[in-house]
C-alpha cells in the first residue's frame, strides 16, 4: 500500500517535508516499511511529493513508484512549457 500526496508548495522551509515523513516513518515503525520517497525541487519545478510505502517491502514497487512519479512530475512540467510556447507565439 502507498500513501501518496502531490502537494502544491508556498515558498517555505525546504527540510519541512523530510521532518514530516521521518515523523510519519516513526508512527508507522510497526508495519513493514517499503521505503520512502520525498522530492522537493526548486522553486516552479512542479509539485513536491511525499510517498511512505508500507506492507511490502519490494525494492521493484519501490523504485517503480519513485519512476511513476517523477515520470508524472516530469510531464507535468511538459505540459505547462507547451502551454507556455502556444502563450508566446500568440
Amino acid at each position: 500500500m502507498s500513501d501518496q500526496h502531490l502537494v502544491e508548495r508556498p515558498q517555505a522551509d525546504v527540510s519541512t517535508p523530510f521532518a514530516k515523513m521521518a515523523e510519519q516513518i516513526r508512527h508507522n515503525s510497526e508495519a513493514v516499511f517499503g521505503g520512502a520517497i520525498v522530492i522537493v525541487p526548486p522553486q516552479d519545478g512542479g509539485a513536491q511529493v511525499e510517498t511512505l510505502l508500507l506492507s511490502q517491502s519490494d525494492p521493484v514497487v519501490f523504485w517503480s513508484t519513485a519512476k511513476s512519479l517523477v515520470d508524472r512530475a516530469l510531464d507535468a512540467l511538459a505540459d505547462v512549457q507547451k502551454g507556455q510556447q502556444a502563450f508566446m507565439r500568440r
